[in-house]
């Protein structure tokens, strides 16, 4: 439907608003593992969007650059993902846009090694590395970026990278400070916080063989959702903690 209606928009429509019908496009292949086409079409709104004036543009061209990378490694098309990764890259020292770029390099770090295996680690956290260097040097109070979040699921997926290559002693204090990074953030940051606990747990019980400790962690994080209205994700820990129990 979608594709029917922006072939057929008159030239009268507003620019903007036909970008935001090809973005939604993008992402809509996106989701439906249309990873190429959608790479494609968010690539070629890049395009048109680079040739607005500044202002307008804004940090549009960061968000389209970062996903339609995302786009092409999810495509396993990495020597173009990389090249899209390096145009974000310098459309955020024009337009910064820390959230946009963070995911980008958290998803390449996961994308890495989800497709090289091990081989990949060193790859995966030089892109945490990189997400790291663009939180330090946003300016204090940032108002458009949610600090404690970003830190946090830098923290996680560094800790599941370390975990994925056997790296166990190194990825549970990571887990950990997700954990600490997610706690900042109050009532927003219960889910992500109960996510990363599942994570340490999992670090601590099977990679570290301490079953008794992720047991401790897992009872509490369970009390603190139930206590936080969120049951679904006290189950989610309650399943692992028995898991652990029985085994």
């Amino acid at each position: 439907m979608l594709e029917s209606a922006l072939a057929d928009v008159p030239p009268t429509v507003d620019g903007r608003m036909l970008a935001q019908g090809h973005l939604s496009l993008g992402r809509g292949l996106r989701y439906l593992e249309e990873y190429l086409p959608a790479a494609e079409e968010l690539l070629r709104l890049a395009d048109t969007v680079a040739g607005w004036s500044e202002e307008d543009r804004g940090g549009v061209l960061t968000l389209l650059a970062a996903e339609a990378a995302t786009a092409l490694a999810l495509a396993e098309r990495w020597e173009a993902a990389d090249t899209a990764y390096e145009r974000a890259l310098v459309a955020h020292a024009e337009a910064p846009n820390a959230p946009v770029i963070t995911l980008m390099m958290r998803e390449f770090a996961r994308l890495t090694l989800q497709t090289r295996d091990s081989d990949g680690t060193d790859t995966a956290l030089e892109h945490l590395a990189r997400a790291d260097a663009v939180l330090a040097v946003l300016p204090s109070g940032e108002q458009d970026c949610a600090v404690w979040y970003e830190q946090g699921e830098n923290h996680y997926r560094r800790a599941r990278v370390l975990a994925d290559a056997g790296r166990f002693d190194e990825a549970l204090p990571e887990a950990e400070c997700a954990i600490a990074a997610h706690d900042e953030g109050g009532q927003r940051g219960e889910l992500p916080r109960a996510e990363a606990v599942r994570i340490a747990a999992l670090i601590e019980g099977n990679g570290l063989d301490r079953a008794d400790e992720a047991i401790i962690r897992l009872t509490a994080a369970s009390a603190r959702c139930r206590q936080a209205g969120h049951p679904e994700a006290a189950h989610v820990l309650d399943t692992l903690r028995q898991d652990l129990r029985t085994r």
